[in-house]
C-alpha cells in the first residue's frame, strides 16, 4: 500500500475512504477533522501554526509519527497492522495502548473484530450508554473497559449490531448540540438552484459569490463584518442584512440539519428538502465561484416534496431553535426535530411485552406480543443518509408504539414482528401499521401500501384487517384523492395517519 492508496480520499478504493465513507453503515466517524487518520492528503499551500503537524508533497501528518512523510507512513502502517492483529485476537486492552487517534483506532478495531465490539467510537457516546445501562465506570476509564462492560449487558440471542442501535438510541442519541437551519434555493429572486443542490450534494448561499469564505467558517462577528464591508457595496439588501446571513452561515457544523425552502416571505414558507451537513475531505465548506458561491456539503435526507408551513422566514438563511421558534420549529423540521430523542424514548428489549387487558404475553392464537426495535426513497439517498433516516424511523417507531400503548391500553400490541412496523388487535379487527419517514404523503402511501398488502396476504389469522400508513405530514388535496383512490380500487380498509411525534397525537384521513 502506498501513501496515496492509504490517504487519498479522492480514490474511492483508498483505506481512509473506506474507513470514512465505505463503511458508514458500521458506524460514522465524523465530528473531527482528518487527524483521525494520523496522515491525510492536504492542501499544499496549507500552513500549520504550530509544530504538531508536518507537511510534505501534499500530505500532512502528526509530527509524533515521524520526521519525513515516508517515515510517518511506515510507522502508521505498522500501527494499523498491530490494531488489526490485536482485534482479531480480541485483546481490547492492548488496543487502548496503541498510539493512534482513538476514533480511527476503534473503527479499525471493530471492522476486524468479527463483530465482537460495539460500532460506537466516541467516548461521549460510550459513557452515555454505560450510564444508561446502570454501569459504574469511571469517565476516564480506557475504551476497552466501556466496550466490555456494555457488551456484558447484551443478551445471548441478540446480534451486536442490533444491540448497538438499541442502546445507542436509548441512551446516546440525545444530541442537544445539533443545530437547525432554513436556507433558500432561489437565486436572484426567481431562479431555482435546487437541481444543482441535489446534483452536487450541497446547499449554498450566493451573496459575495466571488470571494472564498472558508477561513471565516466559525469566525467571530468582527471578522465577518469586515469581510462584508470590504466586498459588498450594493444598496439593497442592506449590508447589515448580508452580515447577518454570513454570521448565521458561519455557525453551520457537521451533523446539523438544514431545511431547504422554495418560498419564505409573505407567510408562505414552503419546505422542499431536508439535508444533514457532512464532512468531505475534512471540510464542510467549499467555494464555487461564479455558480453557487458558498457551499456546504450535505447528504439529502428527503427531497422532491412541498411542505407548506405558512410562516414568514424571508431571509436567505435562518437558524431555528425550539426556544425561539416554538411550534414553528416542529412544524418545519417534523420528525427530524429530535423531539422524541429529547424525551428519551428508549428502545425496548426484544422479549419485552406491552401491557394487555389480561396481562399475558399471548392471548390470541398466532398473535405474538412484544416489540423488537429496529429507507424508503423518493429520490436516491446516499448510504449515510439511508442510515440516518433509518435511525429516525426507529425513533418514530418507538414513539408510535408508545402512543398506541397509551391510547389503546386494552388492545394487544406488537411491533416489528414478521416485519410489520406495528400490529394492534382490537377484538376481531387487526390493524397493520407501516411507518414511513418521508415528508411527502403520496410517497409514504406509495411505498407503504405494497408492504401492507403483503402483510395482509401473509397473515392467516382470519381477522378483519385494516391497513394503515403512518407519516409525519397531513395530506394535501392531491394526496387525499390518492387515499380515496386506494380505498375504492383495492376494496380494503385503508387509513393514513399523520403522527405528531412532539404532541403524541394522530390525525386520521
Amino acid at each position: 500500500m502506498t501513501v496515496a492508496e492509504y490517504a487519498d480520499l479522492g480514490n474511492h478504493d483508498s483505506f481512509c475512504y473506506w474507513l470514512e465513507y465505505g463503511t458508514k453503515e458500521l458506524g460514522l466517524i465524523g465530528g473531527i477533522r482528518l487527524q483521525k487518520f494520523e496522515l491525510w492528503k492536504s492542501d499544499p499551500s496549507k500552513v500549520f501554526r504550530d509544530g504538531r503537524f508536518r507537511l510534505e508533497n501534499g500530505y500532512a501528518w502528526n509530527a509524533n509519527k515521524g520526521g519525513t512523510l515516508e517515515e510517518a507512513f511506515q510507522r502508521i502502517k505498522a500501527l494499523i497492522i498491530r490494531i488489526v492483529e490485536l482485534s482479531q485476537e480480541g485483546d481490547w486492552e492492548k488496543i487502548d495502548q496503541v498510539p493512534f487517534n482513538a476514533i480511527g483506532k476503534w473503527k479499525i478495531a471493530f471492522l476486524f473484530s468479527g463483530k465482537r465490539l460495539l460500532p460506537v467510537y466516541s467516548r461521549r457516546a460510550l459513557k452515555a450508554i454505560a450510564a444508561g445501562l446502570g454501569l459504574t465506570i469511571a469517565g476516564d476509564a480506557p475504551v476497552s473497559i466501556f466496550q466490555r462492560g456494555i457488551l456484558s449487558q447484551k443478551g445471548p440471542e441478540e446480534e451486536v449490531l442490533s444491540f448497538s442501535i438499541r442502546v445507542y438510541f436509548a441512551f446516546a442519541a440525545k444530541d442537544t448540540s445539533r443545530q437547525y437551519f432554513i436556507i433558500g434555493s432561489m437565486y436572484n429572486g426567481s431562479d431555482s438552484v435546487m437541481k444543482q443542490f441535489l446534483e452536487r450534494s450541497c446547499v449554498a448561499m450566493g451573496w459575495i459569490d466571488w470571494m472564498d469564505f472558508s477561513d471565516l467558517m466559525g469566525a467571530g462577528r468582527p471578522e465577518i463584518d469586515r469581510y462584508v464591508d470590504d466586498n459588498y457595496h450594493d444598496p439593497k439588501p442592506r449590508a447589515q442584512n448580508i452580515k447577518s446571513y454570513f454570521r448565521i452561515f458561519s455557525k453551520i457544523l457537521e451533523g446539523d440539519i438544514i431545511a431547504v425552502k422554495s418560498k419564505g416571505s409573505h407567510g408562505e414558507l414552503t419546505i422542499i428538502a431536508y439535508a444533514r451537513v457532512v464532512c468531505r475531505n475534512g471540510e464542510i465548506y467549499f467555494h464555487d465561484e461564479g455558480d453557487l458561491g458558498h457551499c456546504i456539503h450535505v447528504e439529502f435526507l428527503d427531497a422532491n416534496f412541498e411542505k407548506y408551513v405558512g410562516e414568514n422566514y424571508a431571509w436567505t438563511i435562518h437558524q431555528l431553535t425550539r426556544e425561539k421558534d416554538k411550534q414553528t420549529f416542529y412544524d418545519v423540521f417534523g420528525w427530524y426535530s429530535g423531539e422524541a430523542e429529547e424525551h428519551g424514548i428508549g428502545v425496548s428489549d426484544e422479549e419485552e411485552d406491552f401491557p394487555t387487558a389480561s396481562g399475558e404475553s399471548e392471548t390470541e392464537e398466532g398473535f405474538e406480543e412484544g416489540y423488537t426495535e429496529k429507507s424508503e426513497e423518493s429520490f436516491e439517498r446516499s448510504a449515510g443518509a439511508r442510515v440516518f433516516v433509518g435511525l429516525v424511523h426507529n425513533v418514530m417507531q418507538n414513539r408510535f408504539m408508545k402512543y398506541l400503548e397509551q391510547t389503546y391500553p386494552d388492545d394487544l400490541l406488537s411491533g416489528e414482528k414478521r416485519y410489520v412496523d406495528a400490529r394492534r388487535l382490537a377484538g376481531e379487527v387487526l390493524y397493520l401499521y407501516e411507518i414511513k419517514p418521508d415528508a411527502s404523503v403520496y410517497t409514504c402511501i406509495r411505498q407503504g401500501i405494497g408492504q401492507l398488502l403483503d402483510y395482509r396476504f401473509q397473515d392467516r389469522s382470519g381477522k378483519d384487517k385494516v391497513l394503515v400508513v403512518v407519516g409525519q405530514n397531513e395530506p394535501n388535496s392531491d394526496d387525499q384523492r390518492f387515499i380515496d383512490y386506494m380505498r375504492e380500487t383495492l376494496r380494503v380498509e385503508f387509513q393514513y395517519l399523520a403522527f405528531d411525534s412532539a404532541k403524541m397525537r394522530v390525525k386520521q384521513f
